[in-house]
């Protein structure tokens, strides 16, 4: 929709009256970095004033008190895979808006891998009637790990150049720095694509230091969110790349790397946070962006700086501070109110101009999620399959008691495995799962082809005593995977998964002990909040019983096959080795070990 600066001129000039005036409040002015008495004239969905709302009081439509709270800008998220909170869009946007997040920027990832350009856009039409304002960051190249993994579309060049054309585009996502240092011919093409339309490329670079980091940079990578420690975060600042510190469901990461502001005292104006991952019953229970100003709060940071963090420095590391992240005229009307800005509880919400929530009421009627069939049918797998399937992938030479197999490593606290060899005993010919050192089998299932391809490994990490969990959500192919006890239960689990069309399962003795069925291409629930986070609660309850203590184990899980960039994860074509970006066997019968 066009902007209206002629109405915006007379409405700053008083020559015509302010659809809606908030008054008698505290500015947090994050672009001078102060505090003031004032507020804020409003016409359609732009802030025509700010300060003294003397002259424009008489004149407003409709004039809200806001009895001294302070007014910040909305907040923004810089990196989010909103398909990871298992809610729809508008149930997303519905959490979000409560907790004064009014933008997000996403690059609908895990849509674009299963479904491709046609539902992405598809999410973004259903999407834009909710008023979060949602910015396309363009996935950088699916599969992240071209054959090396299955995916149910492609996304490159050709399907870059077509999305570039989309509203609200900010760029290019997620770009793996193992293809872009490797010369992947197909995604520099896209990044020159993106680079002459005016548009900024987004980085995914862990664990990437010295030369490769300075090569990185140098291809106009402007923000990175893999950072784990404050060296991390540092290296990335001196740099020149916008330092994005990740905190939400599956890392929470800032009392490590806000080390880098409150110890190592750099700039923080080039610092911002994001969430990447978070789930329903997070957004739920604790909150949002406002959960993580009280956290940078706790960790030392002052007040105006851990909101300028969730708003102008978001806003500036996509070029965006002359839209959103800023209450100045001219700039989008997404406004918060709250009575404490160490507390930071939203009170009252404004997204374009529109009260969404009143004295901590919702009150805006949010849309129906209304899912295509393309997008209910994601799920093809041509055949039942059985435990043998399985177990057959672990199989040894005869006779053998013993036998080493190669290990993912998981540590309670982030989902990066580590790789290591362990021992395991042998039962009819196949190496077999053991509990008691907390060695499990991992499986990924193609689903999105029928293909027929399965994939086995071994994982610690998870402490399984019994039975199985499956999901289809499994980043960053999103095929279905499985981790448990016995080749039994792990074959019932993956075909629970398939007949709900996605979903995640916990079983026990092949009797499926929770489930939430997920099947929005095998991501997403059509359900409430309510029904959703229910639904949630009682799936980490039954991976409790089963033995698993991690936060959010089905999340982790989905971590295990992540196989962009550098580390060790499992595909559905098989264990991977991505530092050399060869497969390795599961089961090792003469090992020659470094």
């Amino acid at each position: 929709m066009p902007i209206d600066y002629k109405k915006i001129v007379e409405v700053a000039r008083n020559e015509q009256p302010a659809e809606l005036v908030i008054h008698n409040g505290r500015i947090v002015n994050v672009f001078s970095g102060e505090i003031y008495p004032g507020g804020i004239a409003i016409t359609g969905n732009r802030i025509a004033a700010t300060g003294d709302m003397g002259d424009y009081l008489d004149q407003a439509l409709k004039v809200i008190d806001a009895e001294e709270c302070y007014i910040t800008p909305g907040l923004i998220d810089g990196h989010v895979h909103l398909e990871s909170s298992m809610l729809s869009p508008n149930r997303f946007a519905e959490l979000a808006l409560a907790h004064g997040t009014t933008s997000i920027m996403t690059d609908l990832h895990e849509v674009a891998v299963v479904g491709g350009l046609e539902a992405v856009q598809e999410i973004l039409e259903n999407a834009n009637e909710s008023l979060l304002k949602i910015y396309f960051v363009i996935p950088s190249h699916v599969p992240f790990s071209p054959g090396l993994e299955t995916t149910g579309s492609i996304i490159g060049p050709e399907e870059i150049s077509t999305a570039l054309n989309y509203p609200r585009v900010a760029g290019l996502s997620e770009i793996v720095v193992s293809s872009a240092l490797g010369g992947d011919e197909r995604l520099w093409e896209s990044m020159e694509l993106v680079r002459s339309r005016g548009k900024l490329l987004h980085g995914h670079g862990p664990f990437t230091y010295g030369g490769d980091l300075a090569a990185f940079a140098s291809l106009g990578i402007h923000t990175d969110h893999e950072s784990f420690t404050a060296k991390d975060g540092i290296a990335r600042l001196r740099a020149g790349i916008h330092l994005q510190i990740r905190h939400g469901s599956a890392a929470e990461s800032i009392p490590e790397i806000i080390k880098v502001i409150t110890k190592d005292g750099l700039d923080s104006s080039n610092t911002s946070v994001i969430t990447d991952d978070i789930l329903a019953e997070d957004l739920y229970k604790k909150g949002y962006q406002d959960v993580n100003i009280r956290l940078l709060q706790e960790e030392g940071i002052d007040p105006m700086t851990a909101i300028q963090m969730v708003t102008i420095n978001a806003a500036k590391a996509f070029r965006l501070e002359d839209e959103i992240g800023v209450l100045a005229p001219g700039r989008q009307a997404d406004v918060v109110l709250v009575k404490d800005l160490v507390e930071f509880k939203p009170h009252t919400v404004l997204a374009s101009g529109v009260v969404v929530m009143e004295e901590r009421k919702v009150v805006f009627n949010f849309p129906e999620t209304q899912p295509t069939q393309r997008q209910l049918n994601s799920i093809h797998i041509n055949k039942t399959i059985h435990s043998e399937d399985i177990e057959k992938l672990a199989s040894c030479s005869s006779g053998l008691h013993k036998v080493k197999v190669h290990v993912l490593n998981t540590p309670q606290e982030i989902p990066v495995p580590t790789l290591e060899v362990m021992e395991v005993s042998v039962k009819f010919d196949a190496a077999q799962p053991d509990p008691k050192q907390d060695i499990a089998a991992i499986s990924v299932v193609e689903r999105h082809h029928s293909t027929g391809n399965i994939a086995l490994a071994f994982i610690k990490g998870f402490q399984l005593k019994h039975g199985a969990m499956a999901s289809s959500v499994a980043h960053d192919h999103h095929n279905i995977i499985a981790i448990g006890t016995n080749y039994t239960d792990i074959a019932y689990a993956i075909n629970r998964v398939a007949e709900l069309k996605g979903g995640q399962v916990v079983v026990e003795n092949s009797n499926v002990l929770s489930e939430i069925a997920l099947p929005i291409l095998g991501l997403m629930s059509p359900d409430s909040v309510d029904k959703t986070c229910e639904g949630l609660r009682e799936l980490t309850k039954a991976a409790r019983d089963i033995g698993c203590q991690m936060r959010w184990p089905h999340m982790f899980m989905s971590f295990m096959s992540c196989s962009g960039g550098p580390g060790f994860s499992i595909t559905d074509m098989g264990l991977l080795d991505g530092y050399k970006q060869v497969f390795i066997p599961a089961v090792i019968e003469n090992p020659k070990l470094d």
